[in-house]
């Protein structure tokens, strides 16, 4: 892809944009973008690299390694159209068994944060609701199953999605700390199942899958960006998880009707805890935004928007 600066930039006079021709290119996977940027082939490197691949990059005299505030967020869906999945204890059970401490630590090497809400830290209208459901409590993983026959002998079993294109970031290491962090119940069996990435959203369409691993970039900085394309009948149904509840759709349509913070604030707070009690969708992490440089390449600004701010970038002689 290639840019080429405008004369007719509204700020042109002071000189945006400040590079006159960029090329934007795309790898296959982290590893190749890594390599690339290593060897000197690319003066930027963004979204997507590996979190060993960010942390040797950091030791790297030649590399500067850009930090900022992530928007980027990945939950666990729920397929509530058949069984397992149609029963409310069983989507708890599950939720109580995620353990975002290992994921974080071992797959992300401490470069993301647990999140127990699907709108992100730091965020207006932010709780901490599932952590109510446990990081894990695997005590209450098998009190909630026992109700329903399952025990060491007789575990829920269903399989796990994941995506293997580099679409989400490590996509297959984070399905086998799932599997790992779900199994150590003890009351709980998962196959894991894996698709590139159009076959995977063509299976999310046809809704094949028990359960799935999706993630989310904001088309906008606020909490509904975050809540009404996820568990509102209608702006949800993209995800094809089958979740409908209609006093959730009241929720949404108030906090998007009010012009009230304090309002707005406290129906985000009663929509994250009835997710909680119907437990549809299990967020997982929040993620850091990461950007890698040769040192000569100044202008990089990364903050919760993810606007990549192409105007201000340059690099020095």
């Amino acid at each position: 892809m290639q840019l080429e600066a405008n004369p007719n930039y509204w700020n042109a006079g002071e000189g945006y944009p400040k590079t006159k021709n960029m090329v934007i290119k795309f790898w296959a996977d982290s590893t190749g973008l890594a390599t690339a940027m290593t060897a000197g082939d690319v003066d930027i490197a963004f979204r997507q690299l590996g979190a060993t691949d960010i942390n040797t990059m950091k030791s790297n005299t030649n590399l500067h390694v850009w930090e900022g505030t992530g928007a980027f967020i990945q939950y666990l869906v729920l397929q509530e159209k058949r069984a397992p999945f149609d029963n409310v204890k069983i989507r708890q059970a599950v939720g109580a068994a995620i353990n975002r401490t290992t994921l974080v630590q071992t797959v992300f090497l401490g470069q993301a944060q647990k999140l127990y809400s699907l709108i992100p830290i730091g965020m207006f209208g932010h709780t901490d609701a599932f952590e109510s459901l446990g990081d894990p409590d695997y005590a209450k993983t098998r009190s909630l199953l026992s109700e329903l026959g399952y025990n060491e002998n007789n575990k829920l079993s269903f399989k796990l999605w994941y995506e293997t294109s580099g679409h989400y970031p490590q996509s297959p290491q984070q399905a086998l700390v799932l599997k790992s962090s779900l199994e150590a119940s003890g009351v709980i069996s998962v196959t894991l199942e894996s698709r590139d990435w159009a076959s995977y959203r063509t299976a999310r369409q046809q809704e094949i899958m028990d359960a799935y691993i999706l993630g989310w970039y904001p088309d906008y900085i606020d909490p509904d960006d975050y809540i009404y394309p996820f568990v509102h009948s209608t702006g949800g149904s993209w995800i094809h998880h089958n979740y409908n509840n209609p006093q959730m759709d009241q929720l949404i349509g108030w906090a998007r009707g009010n012009t009230s913070a304090t309002t707005r604030d406290n129906l985000y707070q009663q929509i994250q805890n009835l997710m909680v009690d119907d437990a549809p969708i299990i967020p997982l992490y929040q993620g850091s935004a990461y950007a890698v440089s040769q040192t000569n390449v100044k202008g990089i600004y990364l903050d919760i928007t993810q606007t990549w701010r192409h105007w201000l970038i340059y690099a020095e002689e």
